[in-house]
This record gives C-alpha cells, structure tokens and sequence, in this order.
C-alpha cells in the first residue's frame, strides 16, 4: 500500500493541473472584456502580467507604434508592437507580443481584434492564440 501512494498523488496532481489547464484556456473574448479592467497581459487565461503604478513603468512611442510595460527592474515585461493603430471597435490590427514567464521569453505574432475601447484604452484580443491585452495611449 505505501508504494501506491507515490502514484496516486501523483495522478491526483496530475489530474488537478490539466484541470486547471482546461478552465484556463477557455477564456474567450467575452469574458476577456467583461473580467479584465487594467493594463495587462492575459495567456490562456492566465494573467501574466497586470499594470501596479507602485512597481511598474509604462511606456509609450508612438513612432513604432509599441507599448512596454515593465517592473522597476526590467526583469518582467510585455512589449506589444502594432503593425498599425486601432481606431474602433471590430478593427484588426496585426502585432508582436514579447513577455516574460518564469522561465522564458515568448514572443507571439498574431492579428488581434479591437474588442473594447474606452478611456483611452485598447482590449485586444486574439482568439486562436487566447491572448488577449489592455493597453492605454499615452498623450
């Protein structure tokens, strides 16, 4: 009996990750909206990165058309560089996501659709890759 132990903690872990893997990547677009209210970076589901006026900086050129959002120490970050401006709602606008994980650096290339705009801030979101972001204009 103590060796079966081993083992069905482990297909109890198992089992608890994939099931929290699966919820994850269900968020669609409609929830991305209706749940995410700040800048940030949402994969899968998951928030990987969220806007603290405390301990991150955001930047802004508008020659490039890029957005950065960093900690106070550069170690943590997500760069969007759009292939064009949003205007409204419903429009796509291809770009590049470069952000930190634990262990890694992505970089995603996707189009995304304007999903919601409001007070100067952009919700972008792409549906085959469930990325979505908020990002704000800085004037």
């Amino acid at each position: 009996m103590k060796r079966k132990i081993p083992y069905i903690l482990s297909i109890a872990v198992m089992a608890a990750s994939l099931t929290g893997c699966l919820s994850e990547s269900t968020m669609g677009e409609a929830d991305f909206v209706s749940k995410v209210s700040d800048i940030s970076l949402i994969v899968n589901g998951r928030t990987q990165m969220k806007f603290d006026e405390d301990r991150h900086q955001i930047a802004y050129n508008e020659i490039s058309g890029q957005f950065r959002v960093m900690d106070d120490d550069l170690n943590n970050y997500f760069v969007i560089t759009l292939g064009s401006m949003p205007g409204k709602v419903g429009d796509v606008v291809p770009a590049t996501i470069v952000y930190t994980t634990q262990d890694d650096i992505p970089q995603v290339t996707a189009d995304f659709t304007v999903s919601k705009y409001e007070n100067d801030m952009f919700w972008l979101w792409n549906d085959g890759k469930k990325i979505g972001t908020v990002i704000r204009i800085l004037h």
